[in-house]
């Protein structure tokens, strides 16, 4: 399931469900965990995770 993600100005990350437009914010320890090919350095992208992470995360997994 694609998401996409930006961190926020302190640090934390928004992570929005494609599909449905849904919000979930994580700290950064949380998003490792979940995506750990994405970049440290990275501020905003999208990437794919699986759909019993997405489950974890949304209330709703289209």
């Amino acid at each position: 399931m694609q998401i996409r993600y930006i961190f926020t100005v302190v640090g934390w990350v928004n992570v929005y469900h494609i599909g449905t437009g849904e919000v979930v914010n994580i700290n950064p320890q949380q998003f490792a965990e979940l995506c750990p090919t994405v970049s440290k350095k990275a501020r905003l992208g999208c990437t794919e995770i699986t759909l019993s992470q997405a489950a974890k995360l949304f209330k709703q997994v289209a």
